[in-house]
């Protein structure tokens, strides 16, 4: 599980910061007023030391170094612009850091021929991001990530549309902004209970579980008038529902990070009384199964994404579901993926097999590369 060893930079940091949140989380003022006093653009602005053993990821040619790089800030609990510093660094690309949401941030951006940004997933930081890397895009400047991902980013409407489409092997979903159709949709249903969750959230927030058709005619009436509040990204969940079976699982969920032709990842399990295994904190790091790895291949592929992260459930007749699929996700250190206690990463092999091999790698690093490669040149 995450604590036993941390391989993680910001694990002093991390320590304070969340010791202090949790005092106050169980109190919505309380939390209110600790987000207000010691926000994370504060705790986490100085950027994480790069551990000396980190294997660094370098590009085949020097061509990049004729290009201006923008590195915009992320206050992200574990930020991902320093490993984007790290990056640049590594292979001498000149860069500049700047603060894209601010009034300048034309002028900033102009000469740039490459701009690295995270942006947060709430959903006025989508909205901006999107309008933005549009505009960056028609100027020339090429944006990580592509304006495409950035559409798929934090909205599971979208995602299960897609996966649906392509045939990918969903956990069966049902959205829609009607709410006649919705209130039909409850009334016909004979399997309960279900699942129901936010088009964007993350660490299990908006997600809940309905046990009968009474609970979930409530629940599609609130969301229909006065939409549900949820305080993490100041919005409501109005004028639509997205309702997912739930699937009888082996207790866990599985998350594969793809870079380029490297993966990593690792198990998730949810807290004791709790469906939810995101955001619950008890992560498992032991050998990942190959039809995961190859199916998160086949995901991110068949989408079309520049990389991805894609989380399962293994239903009790050992068949894989797909959950979500996200760009960004929690990535506190270069220790993705551990086995037998040693961090590394999975290789794809020609066979399109995997295979394991020991090192401290920064999957963002694998990311930017292997888009610089398909995306820039």
């Amino acid at each position: 599980m995450r604590g036993k060893k941390e391989f993680s930079p910001f694990e002093l940091r991390l320590k304070v910061h969340y010791l202090i949140k949790k005092v106050f989380k169980s109190h919505f003022l309380f939390n209110t007023l600790f987000r207000s006093i010691v926000p994370k653009r504060n705790v986490f602005k100085p950027p994480a030391h790069q551990p000396q053993n980190t294997i660094p990821v370098l590009l085949n040619s020097t061509q990049w170094q004729n290009n201006y790089f923008g590195i915009c800030f992320d206050t992200d609990s574990f930020p991902w612009y320093t490993t984007f510093i790290h990056f640049c660094e590594n292979n001498r690309l000149p860069y500049k850091i700047f603060n894209i949401h601010q009034s300048d941030w034309l002028e900033q951006s102009r000469p740039c021929d490459v701009i690295f940004w995270r942006p947060a997933n709430a959903q006025h930081s989508i909205k901006e991001a999107m309008m933005k890397v549009k505009i960056l895009n028609e100027m020339g400047i090429k944006t990580f990530p592509p304006l495409y991902d950035l559409m798929l980013y934090e909205n599971k409407s979208l995602q299960f549309s897609l996966l649906r489409e392509t045939g990918l092997p969903v956990v069966p979903t049902f959205i829609s902004h009607d709410y006649d159709e919705s209130r039909l949709f409850l009334k016909d249903r004979k399997m309960w209970p279900l699942v129901s969750k936010v088009k964007t959230g993350s660490a299990s927030i908006g997600v809940r579980l309905l046990k009968n058709e009474k609970e979930a005619s409530h629940f599609l009436k609130k969301a229909f008038t006065r939409g549900i509040r949820y305080f993490w990204h100041g919005d409501r969940q109005k004028y639509y529902v997205l309702f997912q079976d739930y699937v009888d699982n082996m207790g866990y969920d599985l998350r594969i990070i793809t870079a380029g032709d490297t993966f990593f990842g690792y198990y998730r399990y949810p807290k004791k009384n709790d469906f939810r295994a995101s955001g619950s904190g008890f992560w498992s790091f032991t050998e990942l199964p190959q039809d995961a790895l190859k199916l998160a291949q086949k995901v991110k592929t068949t989408l079309g994404l520049s990389d991805c992260s894609v989380d399962f459930i293994r239903d009790k007749n050992g068949t894989l579901h797909i959950i979500e699929v996200s760009l960004f996700t929690l990535i506190s250190s270069p220790a993705q993926a551990i086995v037998n206690e040693q961090p590394g990463y999975y290789i794809r092999q020609e066979t399109g097999d995997f295979i394991f091999s020991e090192g401290y790698l920064w999957p963002q690093h694998l990311m930017l590369k292997h888009f610089l490669q398909e995306y820039v040149v």
